[in-house]
């Protein structure tokens, strides 16, 4: 009886494999040789691949480790303050002359003549300088918008042409409308202008929205 004993216990303690018998102890020390390996072989796999591994916050002292590129640190313009933009939308010509406010919205609406909101920048860009080339174009009209002269000195571009700052609210529909009018100039005179569109947050939240739009490209600044 004791035999048959010890013989049920050496079958508990051995496992067979390919018809051989060996004892059970070295069958599991094989399987965890086995995962270690795979794991370590994961781990140098992922490094090879340049995968980057998560290290939770203070594991090591270096905080989390991730793998995205963090969004650009956004500033608001300094040509916000230099021009003491308080509204929008503002266009500065040449760094001297200050247009506030547009027509275009009144356009849409019909409460304006069309085109208005293009003859009265044509009008302003005339005022920049008495060679202007858009002298040519100028029209006479009663919506004409008054343009002001700061302290700066007169700028122009490398090419020579005039140099337009247009700060826009990035959640305004007067910006919205007259920024229509003022790409499709700048198309229109490729070599007369060069605009620069400047994000200006006023209200609350929209440093947030500035800087998805200039990330996406639809703000100089």
């Amino acid at each position: 009886m004791a035999k048959k004993k010890q013989a049920a216990k050496a079958a508990d303690d051995s496992a067979e494999l390919g018809g051989y018998g060996f004892p059970r102890w070295m069958a599991l020390a094989a399987a965890a040789t086995i995962l270690l390996v795979a794991v370590i072989a994961l781990f140098y796999s992922a490094r090879l691949w340049g995968a980057t591994p998560y290290i939770p916050p203070g594991g090591d002292g270096t905080g989390p480790i991730t793998t995205h590129t963090p969004m650009r640190t956004y500033q608001p313009s300094a040509l916000i303050d230099e021009y003491g933009v308080g509204e929008t939308p503002t266009l500065v010509f040449n760094c001297k002359w200050v247009r506030v406010g547009t027509w275009a919205q009144q356009e849409q609406r019909n409460a304006v003549p069309p085109e208005t909101e293009r003859a009265d920048i044509i009008n302003a860009l005339c005022g920049t300088s008495d060679d202007s080339p858009f002298c040519g174009m100028v029209t006479r009209s009663t919506y004409t918008g008054a343009v002001r002269e700061t302290a700066h000195d007169e700028c122009r571009t490398d090419s020579g042409g005039i140099q337009v700052y247009a700060f826009y609210g990035p959640a305004c529909p007067a910006s919205d409308a007259q920024r229509e009018v003022l790409d499709l100039m700048a198309v229109e005179f490729p070599d007369q202008m060069e605009v620069k569109a400047i994000c200006v947050p006023l209200r609350e939240g929209e440093e947030d929205l500035c800087r998805a739009y200039i990330q996406a490209g639809d703000y100089d600044e």
